[in-house]
C-alpha cells in the first residue's frame, strides 16, 4: 500500500514534467496542440497498445523479460535524452513570474 503513495507522487512529477518539456518543444500558438496530441497518445494510444502486447508478451515470454525489455527501453530512451539535450543548441525560455491560472 505504501507503495501506491509513491506511485501518486511520480505521476506528478511525470505530468508536471511533461508538460514543460511538451510546452519547450512547442511554438506559442501551437502549444494547446502538442499538449492534446501528447495527451492522446500517451494516455489514450499507449494504454491501448501497452495493455494489449503487453498481455500477449507476457502470454508468450513471460513477466520477467516483459519487465527487463522495458527496462532497457527506459534506459535506452533516458541516454538518447541526455545526449539530445546536450546537443541541442535550442535556447531556453526564461520565466519571469509563475502562472497558476
Amino acid at each position: 500500500m505504501a507503495s501506491r503513495l509513491l506511485d501518486g507522487i511520480a505521476y506528478a512529477f511525470f505530468a508536471s514534467a511533461s508538460v514543460e518539456m511538451v510546452k519547450s518543444y512547442s511554438k506559442d500558438e501551437t502549444q494547446a496542440t502538442f499538449q492534446t496530441v501528447f495527451a492522446a497518445i500517451t494516455t489514450g494510444l499507449g494504454g491501448i497498445i501497452g495493455g494489449a502486447f503487453g498481455g500477449i508478451f507476457i502470454d508468450h515470454m513471460g513477466a520477467p523479460s516483459l519487465y527487463f525489455i522495458l527496462f532497457v527501453l527506459c534506459l535506452t530512451a533516458a541516454i538518447l535524452f541526455i545526449i539530445s539535450n546536450k546537443m541541442s543548441n535550442r535556447p531556453t525560455k526564461k520565466r519571469t513570474s509563475l502562472h497558476i491560472f
